[in-house]
């Protein structure tokens, strides 16, 4: 989904910073406030901006405004940049080849008017000899954006409104795919196939524990939140009846009691429960534990064959018995291993033990409290003896990402 995330001027990311990902499994390793939840929100600003509820809403009303958002140092770093680049064709499927590898470039700056104003560049690099193709460019309401034809056209020609609200909205969101070039309908698709999960509510009036609406068809991805849980365990089985059955086993796993998952509809809406041994009536969501429906959600997400393009998850083993990550994690590969991109931050290290040192992204803090990312190998470590688990490295404070 992603190949290369760059930051310059955002959150704890002072100077321009590179981070590789790879397809499959992106583990963020480190103490809190070194930057794990500031990487996964950049890739959610890309989300919001694309196909969540927009830009002016994320950074103007949720993280408090651009000053909040701008690496905070007395002399300032001018702009925020990001820059994202993707793997070639995001979102064409078989249907359309090009060489190259999209890369979508946002510029973030400071309004008079304590607002902010966009420019967005997206370009085709050749994965050959460097060389890029302009595919998308906008700045102060003018640019260019190529056609289906390869032709590219003035920007301006586009209906756009410039009230000061949609100035703080990207203007690809808006581009009407009609007449619009494959790769970046593609791209456009690809982006709205992400996914973001932080702490699950699993309190008993949370939205996770009511019933869903019905679905009629194929429900998709889990929510954020959890609230159509129901819904997205009741189409799994009624279209993806293996995956279903395979979320089941995970569940017995975990609970030896546990027989299966029933559901029942009234009113439009639809509500799991719980048959268990040698009990007479089945427990309704409302009545599991925490523990259990946590670890529920989390099988949602990872096993459900509409889960997207991209998954990113903040600490998942919160609330979890550390009996459960182990089994976990084999759904999260299970994902990885489907073609979905996981991007996840943990503090675990019986989590960490469960995936290779290849998969870890270790985030530090400089003297100038900046954040900087690493990679790491088996190679860097083969001179220990008595230590070989990401876990055990971590705690032992051999890869970073510690505060000693």
């Amino acid at each position: 989904m992603l190949t290369f995330v760059s930051l310059h001027n955002f959150f704890s990311f002072a100077k321009a910073s590179e981070v590789p990902l790879s397809p499959g499994l992106n583990v963020l390793v480190g103490i809190n406030g070194s930057g794990k939840s500031n990487f996964i929100k950049a890739l959610r600003l890309l989300y919001e901006g694309i196909s969540g509820d927009g830009l002016r809403n994320l950074i103007q009303l949720e993280w408090g405004g651009y000053d909040q958002v701008s690496h905070a140092r007395r002399n300032g770093l001018g702009d925020i940049r990001l820059q994202f680049t993707f793997p070639p064709n995001p979102g064409t499927g078989s249907w359309y080849r090009a060489e190259g590898s999209p890369v979508y470039g946002i510029t973030i700056s400071a309004a008079t008017d304590g607002t902010f104003r966009l420019s967005e560049r997206i370009t085709l690099k050749n994965t050959k000899d460097a060389s890029e193709t302009l595919l998308f460019e906008s700045k102060a309401g003018k640019g260019l954006v190529r056609s289906a034809s390869g032709a590219l056209r003035d920007l301006t020609e586009a209906p756009y409104a410039e009230a000061s609200a949609r100035q703080m909205e990207l203007r690809f969101r808006y581009m009407p795919e009609d007449g619009l070039h494959p790769l970046l309908c593609g791209l456009r698709r690809a982006i709205q196939q992400f996914g973001f999960y932080g702490f699950f509510n699993t309190s008993f009036s949370s939205p996770a524990r009511r019933p869903a609406p019905a679905a009629g068809n194929h429900a998709g991805r889990l929510s954020h939140d959890g609230e159509n849980m129901a819904q997205v365990l009741h189409s799994m089985r009624a279209f993806a009846p293996d995956a279903f059955a395979h979320l089941e086993t995970f569940l017995r796993r975990i609970s030896p009691n546990f027989q299966q998952l029933v559901f029942s509809e009234a009113d439009g809406k639809v509500r799991v429960r719980f048959v268990e041994k040698h009990l007479s009536n089945s427990v309704s969501a409302r009545h599991i534990s925490d523990g259990t429906l946590r670890y529920l959600l989390y099988l949602s997400i990872f096993l459900n064959p509409g889960r997207g393009l991209a998954v990113c998850i903040d600490e998942p083993e919160s609330g979890l018995h550390p009996d459960m990550l182990h089994s976990l994690s084999e759904a999260m590969q299970q994902a990885a291993g489907e073609g979905t991109q996981l991007i996840l931050a943990t503090h675990s290290p019986l989590l960490l033990n469960s995936f290779e040192l290849d998969d870890l992204l270790i985030f530090d803090k400089n003297a100038e409290n900046q954040t900087l990312v690493h990679t790491v190998n088996g190679d860097d470590f083969s001179s220990l003896t008595g230590l070989s688990l990401p876990g055990q490295l971590w705690l032992s404070g051999h890869l970073g990402g510690k505060r000693w």
